[in-house]
């Protein structure tokens, strides 16, 4: 086998590693960004609960503090 021959097998076999291994990463790339947002997306989605639930529970306490206790009839008021 000629040194030549020898020199473009190991070209050849280099550049086929080479294309291989970049396309291995351009996948991986590709499975490590939308695993990162899945767990941002659940991220943002779980504060967003805590934050509704948080506003839901101040405005009940809100509504139950100011709720009317007096009679709101005004001539059943003027009548006492």
């Amino acid at each position: 086998m000629s040194y030549r021959r020898q020199i473009t097998i190991w070209i050849g076999a280099s550049c086929v590693l080479l294309a291989l291994t970049g396309t291995l990463q351009f996948l991986w790339i590709g499975n490590v960004a939308d695993s990162q947002e899945r767990l941002e997306r659940n991220s943002l989605n779980g504060s967003m609960n805590l934050v509704t639930t948080d506003l839901r529970s101040k405005l009940r306490l809100l509504l139950t503090t100011f709720k009317a206790t007096v009679d709101l009839d005004q001539e059943r008021r003027l009548e006492q």
